[in-house]
C-alpha cells in the first residue's frame, strides 16, 4: 500500500499519494491528491489510509494490465485520475434484526459489509439489557447488581492498596458500619431513606472509641449500631461533624467504585451529599497555634510534667521546623546529620525513608527534603539529648514510640501531646491540635517573610508547580534554607531547656523492656497481646483496643 500524506488546505483536508515511477507515464502525474471530504482530522487519517489501500489495488490492476498483450488501461486511468477518495470506497446501509439502521458504513466490497453487519448484530444481541429476578422483587439487569457490600468489600480493599494504610482502615471500618447500621445489601438497596438512617445515627458514634479507657472494653463487644445507641442514651460525647463528613465522603467513595466497575446499576445514594458538603466547605481543618497558646504550652513550670522524651522534643522541633508529627516520630539518629567537618552547628534533619526502612513513610515525593537544624534546638540541649539515645546503643530518636501500620510512629506522639493540650493547657478549641504548630510556621513564614513561597515550599515539604520546579530546580543549598528559616519569626517565650541525663533513666528501662520482650516466647507474646487488647476476642471487635493504666472518668457531652 503506498504511504498516504495528509494535507491541510483551506477548503478541507486532502490526501495525497505517491505514483510509482513506473506508472507515471501513463498516469501522467507523480502525485495523486484527492479531497476526503472531511474536516476532522482522525476521521480524515482513516479515509486517506483506505484511499491508499484503494489506490494501491489500482495500482497492482494496472501493473496486470499492461503485462498483458493488449493492456485494457483506460477504465482504470480514468479511476485514478477523475474518483476522489470516497468514490473508491463502498458504503453500505443494512437494517439489522432488532430494527437498528446501519448506514455510512465504509468498506471496500458488499461482501465485507454483511460480514461487518452480522458482527454488529450479534454484538447487539449480546450487549442487549437483560433482567435478572430477585427474591425480593426488585428487578437487576445483571446478576452482578445483586452481590451484596460485604462480597465487594475485599475487592475494593485491594483496589486502594497503593493507598496510605490509615486510609485503607477508615475504608474498611465505615464499610462494616454501613453492614452494621443499615445490613448488609446489594449497593442498589441502599434506598436514600435508608442512606438518611444511616448518617442520623453515625452522628451519635463516640470519637476514637477505642481509646476511650472507660468504655472501650465494653464497647468492643458491640456493633457500631449498638454503640450508637449506647452513646445516644447515656449522653456520652460524640463524633464531630468533621469525622461524620468523614465517614460520608469515604462511604461515597465505595459506592463511586462499585459503580465504575457496574457492580450497581443506579447512581451513588451518596453523589449529591457530598457534592454538597463539599462547596463552601473551608479546606482549612486546623488552625494556627497563637502566640498566647505557644505561651501556655510552653509554661516552664506546667511544660516540666512533660517526663518522657517523645512528649518533651516533638513539640519543640514541630514550633521550630514546621514538620509532621510522624516526620518527627520517625527519626532515626542517622537523620540528623553533620556533613561538615568544619561546623559544629551544621545540623540538618533528614526527613527521607531510610534504605531498607519500612517503618518510615513519607506523605508525598515533595515530603523527601531536609531542615536545618535551629540554634534554639541546639540551645535546648537537643544534641545533649541525641548523644544520651547513642550512647545506650539506640539507633531511633524516640526508641520507646510502637509502630503501627495504620499511622507509623506518631499516634502515641499525638494522642499524648492532645491529652496535655486538653487537660492541663486547657485549650479546648478542636481545631488546634498537633498539627498546628505546622500551621503556625507555614503562617509565620508566609507573613512575615519575604521569601518565595516555592522556596518556603522546600522547608514545608508542600508541593511545587511549574516545570521549572519539577523538572529542573533542584533542593535549595544548606545555607539559603538556614537563612530562610532564621527569618521565620518564633514566639519570645522562654522554654525548657534539657539537662543530659535527664530521661537516662526512662531510656534504660526502655533498653530492659525491649531485651525482655525480644527474648519472650511466642506464648508470652501472645498474652501480652491480648493483655493489650482488654479481650481475648479480638477478632469480633469493631475497632482495636490499646493498652490502659489508669482508670478515667468519662465527661458528659459538652465537657472537656
Amino acid at each position: 500500500m503506498p504511504a498516504p500524506w495528509l494535507m491541510a488546505r483551506t477548503s478541507g483536508l486532502y490526501c495525497r499519494v505517491f505514483v510509482p515511477a513506473d506508472l507515471r507515464p501513463h498516469i501522467g502525474q507523480r502525485f495523486l491528491v484527492r479531497s476526503l471530504g472531511s474536516r476532522d482530522r482522525d476521521q480524515a487519517r482513516l479515509l486517506a489510509a483506505r484511499y491508499a489501500l484503494a489506490i494501491g489495488d489500482l495500482f497492482r490492476q494496472l501493473r496486470q494490465e499492461l503485462s498483458m498483450a493488449e493492456p485494457n488501461i483506460d477504465d482504470i486511468l480514468r479511476t485514478l485520475k477523475s474518483g476522489n477518495a470516497r468514490d473508491l470506497i463502498r458504503v453500505g446501509r443494512m437494517q439489522l434484526p432488532n430494527g437498528a439502521v446501519v448506514e455510512g458504513l465504509e468498506v471496500d466490497t458488499p461482501d465485507e459489509l454483511e460480514s461487518v453487519v452480522r458482527q454488529a448484530s450479534a454484538f447487539i444481541a449480546a450487549a442487549a439489557p437483560s433482567v435478572v429476578p430477585t427474591a425480593n422483587g426488585k428487578a437487576r439487569r445483571l446478576e452482578s447488581h445483586g452481590v451484596v457490600v460485604s462480597k465487594r468489600v475485599p475487592e475494593y480493599l485491594e483496589y486502594l492498596n497503593s493507598r496510605h494504610p490509615k486510609y485503607i482502615a477508615k475504608a474498611e471500618r465505615v464499610c462494616k458500619m454501613l453492614i452494621d447500621i443499615c445490613g448488609d445489601l446489594p449497593p442498589d438497596d441502599y434506598e436514600p431513606d435508608v442512606i438518611d438512617q444511616f448518617v442520623k445515627t453515625i452522628k451519635f458514634l463516640p470519637p476514637n472509641p477505642e481509646k476511650n479507657k472507660l468504655h472501650r472494653e465494653r464497647w468492643a463487644r458491640m456493633s457500631f449500631l449498638e454503640l450508637a445507641k449506647d452513646v445516644e442514651s447515656k449522653g456520652l460525647k460524640q463524633a464531630s461533624e468533621t469525622t461524620v463528613k468523614d465517614h460520608i465522603t469515604q462511604l461515597a467513595s465505595f459506592f463511586s467504585f462499585c459503580k465504575g466497575r457496574r457492580y450497581m446499576d443506579e447512581d451513588s445514594p451518596l453523589a449529591k451529599r457530598v457534592a454538597k458538603s463539599s462547596t463552601g466547605t473551608p479546606q482549612e481543618l486546623r488552625d494556627p497555634f497563637d502566640s498566647a497558646d505557644l505561651q501556655q504550652i510552653f509554661d516552664p513550670v506546667l511544660y516540666q510534667s512533660r517526663k518522657l522524651p517523645h512528649t518533651f522534643w516533638p513539640p519543640l522541633i514541630a514550633l521550630f521546623t514546621g514538620a509532621r508529627c510522624n516526620e518527627i516520630a520517625q527519626l532515626y539518629l542517622d537523620d540528623i546529620v553533620n556533613d561538615s567537618g568544619s561546623d559544629p552547628k551544621r545540623w540538618r534533619f533528614m526527613i527521607r525513608v531510610g534504605s531498607g526502612r519500612t517503618d518510615q513513610r513519607l506523605k508525598n515525593k515533595f515530603s523527601n527534603r531536609s531542615i536545618p537544624l535551629h540554634p534554639r534546638l541546639i540551645e535546648l540541649g537537643f544534641l545533649s539529648y541525641l548523644d544520651d539515645v547513642r550512647s545506650l546503643g539506640f539507633d531511633r530518636v524516640f526508641p520507646s514510640l510502637r509502630w503501627t501500620a495504620a499511622a507509623g510512629y506518631g499516634d502515641t506522639v499525638s494522642d499524648m501531646f492532645s491529652a496535655y493540650l486538653r487537660g492541663k493547657v486547657k485549650i479546648t478549641d478542636p481545631r488546634k491540635v498537633f498539627h498546628s504548630f505546622r500551621h503556625y510556621f507555614c503562617t509565620q513564614a508566609k507573613n512575615f517573610t519575604d521569601e518565595k513561597s516555592e522556596w518556603i515550599s522546600d522547608l514545608t515539604g508542600h508541593a511545587r508547580e511549574g516545570e521549572f520546579e519539577l523538572t529542573y530546580a533542584r533542593e535549595l543549598f544548606y545555607e539559603n534554607k538556614l537563612r530562610i528559616l532564621m527569618k521565620i519569626p518564633m514566639p519570645q517565650i522562654e522554654l525548657p531547656i534539657y539537662t543530659s541525663g535527664k530521661f537516662v533513666p526512662y531510656l534504660k528501662a526502655t533498653k530492659e523492656r525491649k531485651a525482655s520482650q525480644a527474648k519472650a516466647s511466642p506464648a508470652v507474646k501472645a498474652a501480652r497481646a491480648k493483655k493489650r487488647l482488654g479481650t481475648t476476642k479480638a477478632e469480633k471487635m469493631p475497632f482495636t483496643i490499646k493498652a490502659s493504666r489508669k482508670p478515667v472518668r468519662e465527661t458528659a457531652k459538652g465537657g472537656d
